[in-house]
């Protein structure tokens, strides 16, 4: 299949921003990845770890170009580099409740298959289960 990154901005149309990823596969996190946005993105100011998640899943995908499995995606978005502001987030003990980040679910799709693999928390603790979405598709 083919794919791209569609990022929307307050405003009217002309703030949508579609791009085609090269070799297609495409890894997004908390902040704005399109080369033609006009104004300033916060994202990475508020949250710098979302730069390095992007980058480590990023990594990871164009290192399994071929065959990326549903484990495969399951250990990539267990991954603890940079804790507690990893892909899998870990609330930050040193700081108070409000500033406190975590992953609350993981989910993986399958488009092929119409399949959904949810962890509900943190998917380094929680076992995924398989949900069949196709008869949600068929009306």
């Amino acid at each position: 299949g083919e794919s791209f990154n569609a990022e929307t901005a307050p405003g009217n149309f002309s703030r949508a921003y579609i791009d085609f990823p090269e070799g297609n596969i495409y890894a997004h996190t908390n902040h704005y990845l399109s080369r033609e946005i006009d104004f300033k993105d916060l994202g990475p100011w508020r949250g710098p770890d979302s730069l390095v998640r992007h980058q480590r899943m990023d990594k990871f995908l164009r290192t399994h170009p071929n065959a990326i499995t549903v484990p495969d995606l399951q250990v990539a978005l267990a991954d603890h580099f940079n804790l507690p502001d990893a892909i899998c987030c870990h609330p930050d003990l040193n700081k108070s409740t409000f500033e406190q980040f975590m992953s609350i679910a993981s989910v993986i799709m399958d488009l092929n298959t119409n399949t959904i693999w949810l962890a509900e928390g943190n998917p380094c603790e929680t076992t995924y289960r398989e949900i069949a979405y196709g008869e949600l598709l068929e009306g």
